[in-house]
C-alpha cells in the first residue's frame, strides 16, 4: 500500500487495528526506482523489505514500532489470507471493477497508486472478509 504520510508506523497502527498483519516493503525513490538498490528491480516498491518476507508480518504496536523504524520511505504490506482474514482483489480496469461490484458483496475499497516507468498509476484494491 503506497501512502503519503511521512509516519509509516502510525500507517501501519491504523492497518493494525482494522486486524491486518502488516509488514515494510521497499519504497519507490524520487526517479521512480526501487529503493532496494536494484536499478533492474522487477516489483518496483512491491516487494518486503524484511529478511523473511511476509512471515516478518505483524498487527501488535510494540512489533510496529520495531518492524516500521527508520522506514519512512517505505511502502507497507498487508497479509492477505487467514492471518488477515481478508482476500485482496487487485482490478486495474474501472469497468471490470464496476461489473465485479455488482456481483459480489464487496466490504472495502481503497484506491491505490503505484509507480511505472516516470509515472502513477491508479488501481482498485478491493478488500473482501473470508
Amino acid at each position: 500500500m503506497y501512502h503519503t504520510n511521512n509516519n509509516i508506523i502510525e500507517q501501519a497502527k491504523k492497518l493494525s487495528e482494522k486486524g491486518y498483519a502488516v509488514f515494510p516493503l521497499h519504497g519507490v525513490n524520487d526517479a521512480g526506482y526501487c529503493r532496494c538498490g536494484n536499478i533492474n528491480c522487477k516489483d518496483v516498491g512491491k516487494h518486503p523489505d524484511t529478511a523473511n518476507g511476509l512471515k516478518d508480518a505483524v498487527s501488535d504496536m510494540p512489533g510496529i514500532n520495531s518492524l516500521f523504524e527508520g522506514k519512512n520511505k517505505n511502502n507497507i504490506g498487508i497479509t492477505t489470507g487467514k492471518r488477515s482474514n481478508i482476500i485482496v482483489v487487485d482490478v486495474d480496469d474501472v469497468n471490470k471493477f464496476s461489473e465485479l461490484e455488482k456481483n459480489t458483496n464487496l466490504l472495502r475499497r481503497y484506491r491505490c497508486r503505484q509507480a511505472k516507468d516516470d509515472t502513477f498509476t491508479l488501481g482498485i484494491v478491493t478488500i473482501m472478509q473470508t
